[in-house]
């Protein structure tokens, strides 16, 4: 896939998983949204990057956890705006919303080609 439309394939994937759908356009005018794809109550902005901080602070908490049989949950307290941040694996989150009734639908299996690859930091 293009580079330059590689990110429009993330989206669709994203919408898919979730049980929602993907807005296009979704930053001009007369779009349905700004969201990037909309899955019940949730407004989801999907980022493709090459690297991410985030990705290698995961992917060490997700070694950890995996080597005593938990899931994954990264917390960042973004200190400029006081905020506290969730990262989780999409499978794990769209199992919990589905649980828990939030999200309709528990959409189909990750697919075959899409697995989760943590970088740690000896990577970087």
């Amino acid at each position: 896939m293009a580079k330059s439309i590689a990110w429009k394939g993330d989206e669709r994937r994203v919408a898919k998983q979730l049980g929602g759908t993907r807005v296009g356009l979704s930053g001009g005018p007369g779009a349905l949204s700004k969201a990037d794809v909309l899955a019940g109550p949730f407004f989801v902005e999907v980022k493709r990057r090459a690297r991410s901080p985030i990705a290698v602070w995961f992917g060490e908490a997700a070694l950890k956890a995996g080597a005593e049989g938990k899931t994954p949950v990264l917390v960042l307290h973004v200190l400029s705006s006081n905020s506290w941040l969730a990262v989780l694996n999409l499978e794990e989150f769209r199992s919990l919303f589905y649980r828990i009734g939030v999200l309709s639908s528990a959409g189909t299996a990750l697919d075959a080609d899409v697995k989760p690859v943590w970088i740690t930091s000896a990577q970087k």
